[in-house]
């Protein structure tokens, strides 16, 4: 989640679609529906998939593969409302929240926690 929205905050041209909603739906209505859906799918297919591998491997809840995957990148959009948090607070409240999504993902059985890569990794409670 972090290296994601590193990308964004380091992307000029992402920035800027993402915080002018007006000059995205410009880019929009250029990009075709089936292109849209074969690069939706490219982004979110190896989070399902490596999330569906995280629950065989009891790392997390069963929940389904694409709500987990949602609400991954919904964090990702937490930057649109970074004006709104505040600048300086903006780097804490974005850590919590990450952390609280990896808490609350972890099967509670073992009590994972995901490292800076996202990674599941174990952790004696």
């Amino acid at each position: 989640m972090r290296a994601t929205i590193g990308y964004i905050d380091a992307s000029p041209i992402t920035q800027r679609l993402i915080t002018h909603p007006e000059e995205m739906k410009l880019v929009m209505r250029r990009v075709t529906p089936e292109h849209l859906a074969a690069k939706l799918q490219y982004g979110v297919l190896p989070l399902v998939q490596a999330v569906e591998r995280w629950q065989v491997q009891g790392l997390v809840i069963d929940e389904d593969p694409a709500v987990i995957g949602g609400a991954l990148r919904a964090v990702t959009m937490l930057m649109l409302h970074k004006d709104d948090i505040g600048a300086d607070l903006y780097p804490q409240v974005l850590d919590l929240i990450i952390r609280l999504i990896a808490e609350g993902l972890a099967n509670s059985a073992e009590r994972n926690t995901f490292d800076a890569t996202d990674k599941p990794t174990a952790h004696a409670s």
